[in-house]
C-alpha cells in the first residue's frame, strides 16, 4: 500500500488501514496523561479544584460532540447539555448526602427538557430523532463524569478516585502502546486496536491501582479487583470509541481525544458502583 500521506504509513499484515500512528499514539498518551494528573491532582486539592476539573471534562465532551455529531438544532443540544452538566456538578459537589440516584434525577429532567426543546422548534421541527439521540447521548456523559465528584465525597474518597485514575490511566497507556506495536488478533477494519492490548492494558492497570495507590477501606483482594475492573472498562470504552470514529462518514481531526474522554465517562460511574459495594465503613 503505498503512502498517501506525508505521515508515517504503518504496515501490518493484519492492519489494513492507513492512519498516521505517531500523530494517534502520540494524541491519545498525551490526552490520557493529562486527564489522569488532572483528576489526581484536582481530587488531591479537594471539592472545588475536582469541581473545576470536572467542568472542564464536561465542556471539553460537549464541544467534542458537538462537532462529531453535527447534530440539528446545535444552539438545543448544547443548551441542554450545559444544563445537565451544571445541575449535576451542583448536586455532585454541594448535597449534602450525594449519590448517582441524585444524577440520575438530573438525568431524567434532562429528558423532559430535550422533549420539550423540540416542541418548541415548531414546524421548523426536522430530524427530531437525531436531534434527540444527540442530546441525550451528550447529557448521559456529562452526568457520568459528575460521578467522580460523588466518589470524592464517599467511599474512601481520595484513595479511590487515586486507584480508579492511576489504573485507568497505566491500563489505557499500556493498552495503546501494544496496539502501536502488535495489535493481533486485529478486531475489525479500520480500528487499529487488538485483543493483546485489552489483556495487557487491563493486566497492568490492576498492578499500578493496586499497587500505587493504596485504599485503606478496601482489603488486597477487593483492591485488585476494583484496578481490574475500572482498567478493563477503560480500555473497553477506548476501543468502542475506535469503533464508532471508523464507523464515521468523515474522522474528526481531533479523533485522538474521544477514546480517553470516553474512557473516563465510562469508569467514573463504575468506580462509585464498585466502591459501594467494596469499600468498608
Amino acid at each position: 500500500m503505498a503512502a498517501q500521506h506525508s505521515w508515517h504509513v504503518w504496515h501490518h499484515p493484519y492492519v489494513n488501514v492507513l492512519t498516521s500512528r505517531p500523530v494517534h499514539l502520540l494524541g491519545g498518551a498525551v490526552t490520557i496523561l493529562f486527564l489522569a494528573a488532572a483528576v489526581t491532582a484536582a481530587a488531591r486539592a479537594g471539592t472545588p479544584a475536582l469541581l473545576a476539573a470536572v467542568a472542564g471534562v464536561q465542556a471539553l465532551l460537549i464541544v467534542g460532540w458537538m462537532m462529531a455529531t453535527d447534530p440539528p438544532s446545535p444552539r438545543a443540544v448544547a443548551a441542554v447539555a450545559i444544563g445537565t452538566a451544571a445541575a449535576s456538578d451542583f448536586l455532585a459537589a454541594f448535597a449534602t448526602r450525594p449519590s448517582l440516584a441524585s444524577l440520575s434525577g438530573v438525568l431524567g429532567l434532562s429528558v423532559l427538557a430535550t422533549i420539550v426543546v423540540q416542541l418548541a422548534r415548531g414546524v421548523a421541527r426536522a430530524r427530531v430523532t437525531e436531534a434527540m439521540a444527540a442530546t441525550l447521548g451528550l447529557t448521559v456523559a456529562v452526568v457520568s463524569v459528575a460521578a467522580i465528584l460523588v466518589l470524592r465525597r464517599q467511599y474512601g474518597g481520595l484513595e479511590v478516585v487515586t486507584a480508579a485514575a492511576i489504573a485507568g490511566g497505566v491500563g489505557l497507556m499500556t493498552a495503546r502502546f501494544v496496539d502501536f506495536v502488535l495489535p493481533v488478533p486485529h478486531l475489525a477494519p479500520g480500528v487499529a486496536h487488538g485483543g493483546l492490548g485489552i489483556v495487557i492494558g487491563s493486566m497492568t492497570g490492576t498492578a499500578a491501582g493496586a499497587f500505587f495507590a493504596s485504599v485503606p477501606s478496601l482489603s488486597a483482594q477487593a483492591g485488585a479487583f476494583f484496578a481490574w475492573a475500572v482498567a478493563l472498562v477503560a480500555v473497553l470504552a477506548d476501543l468502542a470509541a475506535a469503533y464508532a470514529i471508523a464507523s464515521a462518514p468523515t474522522r474528526p481531526r481531533y479523533s485522538f481525544v474521544a477514546g480517553p474522554l470516553m474512557a473516563l465517562v465510562a469508569v467514573a460511574p463504575i468506580a462509585y458502583v464498585l466502591a459501594s459495594l467494596l469499600v468498608t465503613r
